[in-house]
């Protein structure tokens, strides 16, 4: 919230619209129902499960007022689901006198459900069952706990809500970067930090684009599977690790035009410096950039006409190594077995006008080589090591910055934050088994995207404040050791917060409550 002023508002329309007390029936009839619903699942009275569940009804309103006391920013959350009410749910058209379950609770159980690592409808459902005594108090709007809902109802209303409200819906209230990019990494050293003994104070955020092909979803009606049903385009802030923004497209050779509405959407800040791969390194993309005043870097290769560029730049370099304007910046690290050294050469453009270069793009400002070579560390059984030959990769890079010292700096940083954009597709991937969604639905396939995305930011925020408070209960006896502790993972906080379901919508409030980060 922008305002203490506006977070009271938010606070009376809510608290006006909630139910925190008794459900709508009676307490015994309350209580009969959740009988009626194990009975029907095969639980009786004196089954282990059967008293664990009853006693878990008892407790749930004791809890939920407990929880309520400690969190009053509950009423943001609350806010937010009346909005999505009034909104962004206009495309029911069932009666409203036979509706049991209304779109809008049902996302919020479903957003809930996913920050407890839950990833399909049938665990939905299943969590819709288990929690259902502290989700009648805590959601107004939840049917009563006879209408326990099915896989199937949940799939209906993912695929009611259409594409472009939902991606609405997600720059409205996850699109913001809640989290200070020092915070994020507050007891990690910064990857730069060893290229000076006086680095930049700040570095401008990188926001990287990039595409993801949902590999398990198919085409409707298409006999072939190796169609898709779509692919995921987002733009990524590296810097802070949140995704601003994101839409579906058929082809992956859309992605240029899916980048150009989305930073036509979404709020950019001019300071931020835009990335993208070899595949979108095109002129109209450029022109596009330049236009809207937005610095960029681009991958270049030999496709999309930039062959000429790249040899250019490669003989430039090889035949010049020692000009005078040429900035060099290098770093080895060693990981496991191997140790990995990087050459940065950063070289103004005008340098290689004699190199005709007629592909170099318009308001290109330098140019950039990544030269990577990986020495194998090994030893043999008598610990004697072992020396195996070298490899050797090159990357080439075009940006807009000048050439100062300040923006070389901030183009290694920059080309270093890159690879955070490869990691926010592997933990969609492997964390939250986004590619393994079969689906051939548009509206099906955007709201499990949406709800990724969602579940990212906001996951991403959690683990950055349970590090900072200790919650993986290593104590640093200096910065040395506080720089080789890593975040908790992502995997953990999921398992947290599914055994504590109420930590995670403490953890939801605070996120809603939280300022977004300005410049």
């Amino acid at each position: 919230m922008e305002s203490m002023q506006e977070f009271k508002e938010l606070e009376e329309y809510a608290l006006a619209h909630t139910r925190f007390n008794a459900p709508s029936d009676s307490e015994d009839d309350f209580i009969e129902q959740y009988v009626k619903v194990l009975n029907k699942r095969g639980y009786y009275e004196g089954d282990y499960l059967f008293d664990e569940y009853m006693d878990y009804v008892y407790r749930a309103k004791q809890k939920v007022e407990r929880f309520i006391k400690k969190c009053p920013e509950n009423f943001a959350v609350m806010a937010m689901r009346q909005d999505l009410s009034r909104k962004y749910f206009q495309y029911d058209d069932r009666d409203p006198d036979f509706v049991v379950y209304n779109s809008d609770v049902v996302l919020m159980v479903v957003l809930w459900s996913s920050l407890c690592g839950n990833k399909d409808c049938k665990e939905h459902a299943q969590f819709w069952f288990e929690h259902n005594p502290i989700l009648q108090y805590l959601i107004p709007g939840m049917p009563s706990p006879r209408w326990m809902i099915s896989a199937e109802t949940i799939r209906f209303f993912l695929k009611m809500i259409p594409d472009d409200e939902f991606s609405s819906m997600f720059r409205q209230y996850f699109g913001d970067i809640r989290i200070k990019t020092k915070e994020l990494l507050d007891n990690i050293k910064a990857s730069i930090e060893d290229m000076d003994e006086n680095p930049l104070s700040e570095y401008r955020h990188l926001i990287g684009g990039d595409g993801q092909e949902l590999r398990s979803s198919y085409r409707r009606g298409e006999s072939s599977r190796k169609k898709k049903g779509a692919h995921r385009v987002s733009l990524f802030d590296c810097d802070s690790r949140c995704v601003i923004d994101y839409t579906l497209v058929k082809q992956k050779n859309s992605e240029t035009q899916a980048f150009m509405a989305m930073l036509d959407k979404c709020h950019i800040h001019n300071d931020d410096i835009f990335y993208a791969d070899a595949l979108n390194a095109r002129r109209e993309l450029i022109e596009f950039l330049n236009s809207r005043n937005l610095d960029w870097i681009f991958t270049i290769k030999n496709n999309c006409g930039n062959k000429t560029t790249v040899e250019a730049i490669s003989n430039f370099l090889n035949e010049n190594k020692d000009c005078g304007e040429h900035f060099h910046y290098e770093f080895s690290k060693k990981e496991s077995s191997r140790i990995e050294t990087r050459y940065y050469d950063i070289v103004p453009v005008q340098k290689l006008e004699g190199y005709q270069l007629s592909s170099i793009h318009p308001n290109t400002g330098t140019v950039i080589r990544v030269r990577k070579i990986v020495r194998a560390h090994l030893r043999d059984d008598k610990k004697n090591s072992v020396e195996r030959k070298p490899s050797e990769s090159v990357l080439y890079y075009i940006s807009s910055l000048s050439y100062t010292e300040d923006n070389c700096r901030q183009l290694v940083h920059s080309l270093k934050k890159r690879w955070l954009l490869e990691t926010q597709h592997n933990i969609l991937d492997t964390v939250l088994l986004q590619d393994n969604q079969h689906c051939c639905d548009d509206n099906h396939l955007a709201s499990l995207v949406g709800l990724n995305s969602m579940v990212m930011n906001v996951t991403t925020f959690c683990r950055s404040k349970m590090s900072q408070r200790g919650f993986s209960n290593v104590v640093h006896r200096n910065a040395k050791t506080a720089a080789r502790a890593p975040l908790i993972t992502y995997k953990r906080v999921f398992s947290v917060f599914a055994l504590h379901p109420l930590l995670a919508m403490q953890y939801l409030c605070e996120y809603f409550s939280t300022s977004p980060v300005e410049e």
